[in-house]
């Protein structure tokens, strides 16, 4: 049985299989984080665009449709919370024909928290329901009323044919990714320590 995705391998994956005149949307938090970490040191030539500043995640769907009306393979790598934070945003993106690819690593919250001090705290600080905020929401419903098509991927192949797929229909389309977040913050924290005793031994 193939290992679970976690944010790492969907990343290695989008840098590997990505054509090469594609556009790279990438959200904010944890999603940039997750890209300059794991993203392939010679993806090619593709072009990576993003919301920043304090507001990056505002309109990102919508940010990521308006990029995709260039003509070019557009895929926008986002959490869940900021795909949910623009609704009309989704709902825009189910009525359009443009080249879209939306994957969405979900790991029902907030997962930057997770990395951050505050997290020690737990609930002395309302750790979920102030920094993680798991919202619960079945994103295949969520699609569904949008009438973006959803995939859900749970393995390398399945998110290599889904990609695949997607980029082959040239209209929105939404790979759900569903990480698991204690494994994906002990797999983060795992490279760092590699990466600090690899710099340490050099």
């Amino acid at each position: 049985q193939s290992p679970a995705l976690l944010a790492a391998e969907t990343v290695r994956c989008l840098g590997e299989r990505l054509p090469a005149d594609a556009l790279l949307y990438v959200a904010n938090s944890m999603a940039v984080r997750d890209l300059d970490a794991y993203l392939p040191a010679d993806p090619g030539p593709v072009r990576v665009l993003a919301n920043r500043g304090a507001n990056g995640i505002d309109g990102l769907v919508s940010s990521a449709l308006g990029a995709a009306h260039a003509g070019q393979p557009t895929v926008l790598l986002t959490g869940d919370l900021a795909f949910l934070h623009d609704a009309s945003g989704i709902l825009s993106a189910g009525g359009e024909r443009v080249p879209l690819t939306i994957v969405i690593l979900n790991d029902d919250g907030g997962g930057i928290f997770s990395h951050l001090p505050v997290a020690a705290l737990g609930e002395a600080a309302g750790f979920d329901r102030l920094f993680r905020t798991p919202h619960g929401r079945d994103l295949a419903r969520v699609c569904a009323g949008a009438g973006l098509p959803h995939t859900r991927a749970e393995s390398r192949g399945e998110l290599e044919a889904a990609l695949a797929d997607a980029l082959a229909a040239a209209a929105p389309r939404v790979i759900e990714v569903a990480v698991d977040a204690a494994a994906n913050l002990a797999q983060h924290r795992a490279v760092r320590a590699a990466v600090a005793r690899a710099l340490s031994a050099s």
